[in-house]
Order: structure tokens, then C-alpha cells, then sequence
């Protein structure tokens, strides 16, 4: 409750900013934060989406619409946003992987392998991630996943202030719950060429 009032409070003093500065990019972004802190994501979505008009060489306010259009299972939107999210090194690795999700949950197998092989290329805490994670249980015997101990898996170093990992870790989280909820959307009998390929020679064998 405390936390809730204290959102409530940084909406009320943004707001009060947009008066003087209408046109800015930190206090829209932040608002987006605060709304997404709240789980109130529709507003949220406009805050972010008014913060990239303003300045669209910032992506993580992308991000964020991104991971929101995900948890909403707007896949094409989700998609959108993170593939202008690849233009942004520090974001690359992070939109690979989450792209590696959306083809799955298209139940394209080929093109998540690939995303989430991308994204193992650019940052090995995805190895990780990728292994845990239960919708790639159907294509993790596909990566190409070099071994490497635990202590070779360093945190990568991005520019998030506090805020941000929160408000990302809350999206990602939320994402968990609903993914559970939506994992029946992946296409049972899609396959991988690799698969199609081995399928038709067999029946040549016979």
C-alpha cells in the first residue's frame, strides 16, 4: 500500500511537470515506469509511446511497449517494437531473446532458435535463461549452446537506473504469469526444417 501511494505521488508530481515541459521525454518515460508499477499498462502504453515520439533515438521506452504488447499476447505489435529495439546495442541482446519467444509462441521453431542463438552470441547469461525458460523446452536440444561454467556467466553491464531494471523485472514477471496461461497458443505439430527433413528421410527409407 505504502509503495502504491508513493507511485501515486511521482504521478501527481510528473503530471504537475507536464505543465511546464510539455514536450519531455524523462517525464513521460517516467510516468510509463510509475503506470507500469501499478500494472495500470494501458496507460502506461501511451506514456511510453509519447516518450518515443519525442525522442525515437531512445529506446527503451520500445522496450517496455514491447514487453507490455507480449504480456497482451499482441504479438505483430510486440514484434514491432523489439525488432527497432536491434538498433540499440545495449538493447540487442534482451529484444534477440524476446523475439526468440514470439516465434515460438507463433510456433515458428527455426526463427526462434535462431533469435535466441543471437542473443547467446551477444551475452552468455542467456544460456541460462534459454535452458529455464519452459517454452523453449521443445527446441532446447536445437541450440548451439557452448559450455561454459557458471562463473564464466558475468552480469552484463547496461545503463538501467534502478527504476528501470524494476520496472523491466515486474514486466518480465508478469510476462511469466500470463505466458503460463497462453503457453496452449504454440502450434502442437510445428516442427523445424531439421525435423521435416529427418521426417521425410525416414519415410524414404521405407
Amino acid at each position: 500500500m505504502c509503495s502504491e501511494e508513493m507511485y501515486k505521488e511521482a504521478l501527481n508530481v510528473y503530471t504537475n511537470g507536464l505543465r511546464y515541459s510539455p514536450n519531455n521525454y524523462d517525464l513521460y518515460y517516467n510516468m510509463g515506469i510509475v503506470y507500469t508499477m501499478l500494472n495500470d499498462f494501458q496507460n502506461a502504453k501511451i506514456c511510453y509511446e509519447k516518450a518515443a515520439t519525442i525522442n525515437s533515438m531512445l529506446y527503451h521506452a520500445y522496450y517496455a511497449l514491447g514487453q507490455i504488447n507480449l504480456i497482451e499476447m499482441d504479438l505483430e505489435e510486440a514484434e514491432k517494437y523489439f525488432t527497432k529495439c536491434l538498433e540499440d546495442k545495449e538493447q540487442e541482446p534482451d529484444s534477440y531473446y524476446k523475439l526468440g519467444k514470439i516465434y515460438m509462441l507463433r510456433g515458428d521453431h527455426d526463427n526462434a532458435i535462431k533469435f535466441v542463438n543471437l542473443a547467446i552470441e551477444l551475452d552468455n547469461n542467456y544460456i541460462k535463461l534459454a535452458n529455464e525458460e519452459p517454452i523453449f523446452i521443445p527446441v532446447k536440444s536445437k541450440f548451439e549452446i557452448p559450455i561454459i561454467d557458471d562463473e564464466d556467466i558475468k552480469e552484463r553491464k547496461t545503463s538501467h537506473t534502478k527504476k528501470e531494471k524494476k520496472a523491466r523485472e515486474h514486466l518480465d514477471r508478469t510476462y511469466n504469469v500470463v505466458g503460463k496461461l497462453n503457453i496452449h497458443k504454440l502450434k502442437p505439430n510445428s516442427k523445424t526444417k531439421e525435423d521435416k527433413e529427418n521426417e521425410n528421410g525416414r519415410e524414404r527409407d521405407f
